[in-house]
């Protein structure tokens, strides 16, 4: 595998998270301290969940909670995608997923990515209604396609668009979590943060 062709390499679970920004690098004073979330913004941006494609869901399974993650069960779904999610209070999560038959077009999107190893397959964002993100990605990056589900809305790129690992999504209804879903015996309480590496951020940035 080739590290550049994947943008999305390294995920961290941690038990704080100052706000949704890069910790900026240290000042002469050696103040490493994060930004002011209370700064007005013009989008701001949650951390949904990102998608790790795994051969062996069962493997990967004991491998997470060997590191303390706890689990919430998927279901088979008929494009053959199977998955389990680790689920955090504030509504992120990590998700393991793997297929067995390309089936449909995302199917055969996780068996392309496995063919070339494991990781983080796509990245999903929160950044309030979709229709309203639709109107203002659409005049930066064309492409684009928004779809109204019956439990999210979702806003993605198609086939060989480079930002197709990136989706938007808007959860209207979520699936009660029970407590010991979201209990993890390393203290993890959130999704915190997302590195992606590009040589040439431009599309994300």
């Amino acid at each position: 595998m080739r590290p550049s062709s994947r943008p999305l390499v390294l995920l961290l679970s941690a038990a704080a998270l100052a706000c949704a920004a890069a910790v900026p690098a240290s000042t002469a004073d050696g103040d490493t301290s994060p930004p002011d979330c209370e700064a007005p913004v013009a989008t701001r941006l949650r951390l949904d969940h990102v998608p790790i494609a795994v051969r062996d869901l069962e493997a990967a399974k004991r491998a997470y909670g060997a590191l303390g993650f706890s689990f919430k069960p998927g279901y088979p779904h008929p494009n053959t995608l199977l998955n389990q999610h680790v689920k955090f209070a504030d509504g992120s999560a990590l998700e393991l997923i793997t297929a067995s038959e390309p089936r449909d077009s995302l199917a055969a999107y996780y068996l392309a990515f496995l063919a070339e190893g494991e990781g983080g397959a796509f990245l999903s964002l929160d950044a309030g209604a979709v229709d309203t993100i639709a109107a203002r990605i659409g005049a930066l990056e064309p492409g684009h396609r928004a779809r109204i589900g019956s439990y999210a809305d979702l806003l993605s790129f198609p086939g060989a668009h480079p930002l197709r690992y990136l989706f938007f999504i808007t959860v209207r209804s979520r699936p009660a979590d029970l407590p010991e879903h979201l209990s993890h015996a390393n203290t993890a309480a959130r999704l915190a943060a997302v590195w992606l590496t590009r040589a040439d951020p431009a599309r994300e940035a």
